[in-house]
């Protein structure tokens, strides 16, 4: 599989914004004391998503999807 520049620079904004993102979320749940467990909470449900997204492989997407 040839990875081209182009496709990790992609991918290398793409992880950077959403570290940013993860980082910015769960700073605002730890400062206001949200209850982390309670899956009522729009702020909760979005650190959970961006958690799972941190998992996801983009090297297995094409650079058109990502």
């Amino acid at each position: 599989m040839e990875i081209s520049y182009e496709k990790t620079f992609e991918i290398e904004i793409i992880n950077e914004l959403s570290a940013s993102v993860y980082n910015r979320v769960l700073n605002y749940v730890l400062n206001h004391e949200l209850d982390t467990d309670n899956t009522q909470l729009l702020e909760v449900n979005l650190l959970n998503q961006l958690k799972l997204a941190k998992r996801v492989n983009l090297f297995e997407y094409s650079l058109d999807e990502l």
